[in-house]
């Protein structure tokens, strides 16, 4: 029988509700930009989905709430509402695979008991693509030819540096003795999403980001 743990359920849909909320009333009443309150939202719950490895014992309750917002998408979509997520004028699927993103990571960490698989992709989605976002936007240096979306040299070298630090700083924190072969372990992963990010379209990179990941540290675990 699937391990539910309700009362953890219950509040991280709470918790992720409230976010939402707060966001749509800062949306309508202080007129803020769907691009940033779109942004804030998976900021706030890529932090608070942070702490998943500590409460959930099991992938199943991080399933439920997924499906959960992955239907409140779909129907505030449809209905036109929830617009400080929905509201940008660009077609993306970003926010929908954001979620499925988050629900990929925990379920790779509890298959191989190994949190780089859950933290490093995670880490990387909520801070390394939305400093990419704002230098893209803000430090462009050169428009990508083969981007219909706008993304930029700046945001790709933006992307880059800051998953290379953050990995760094995982693997420092976490490892008390570091992994052979670490400044590969570093630069490839860093490398590969960075890849990933500035080829995808429409928010696919919420996806192919952490996907790329997984991959790259499945083959670097099981092959080197």
């Amino acid at each position: 029988m699937p391990y539910i743990q309700p009362l953890q359920t219950i509040v991280y849909l709470l918790l992720f509700l409230f976010v939402l909320s707060t966001l749509e009333f800062l949306y309508r009443f202080f007129k803020i930009s769907p691009e940033y309150t779109r942004k804030a939202a998976h900021i706030a719950c890529g932090i608070i989905s942070l702490s998943f490895p500590v409460y959930f014992n099991s992938v199943w309750p991080v399933l439920i709430i997924g499906l959960i917002f992955l239907l409140i998408l779909a129907y505030s979509k449809k209905k036109k509402f929830l617009q400080s997520v929905n509201g940008i004028k660009r077609k993306s699927f970003g926010s929908e695979l954001y979620t499925a993103a988050i629900v990929l990571c925990f379920w790779a960490f509890k298959n191989t008991n190994d949190r780089s698989y859950f933290y490093i992709p995670l880490l990387l989605l909520f801070i390394s693509d939305p400093i990419a976002a704002l230098a893209g936007t803000y430090i462009p240096i050169k428009k990508h030819r083969f981007s219909s979306e706008g993304k930029s040299m700046g945001g790709t070298l933006f992307f880059f540096v800051s998953a290379t630090a953050i990995i760094s700083i995982y693997y420092l924190i976490s490892e008390p003795v570091l992994p052979h072969g670490i400044v590969a372990l570093i630069l490839i992963p860093a490398t590969v999403s960075t890849i990933a990010e500035t080829t995808s379209k429409k928010g696919i990179d919420n996806i192919s980001i952490p996907a790329s990941l997984i991959l790259t540290l499945i083959i670097w675990n099981n092959f080197f």
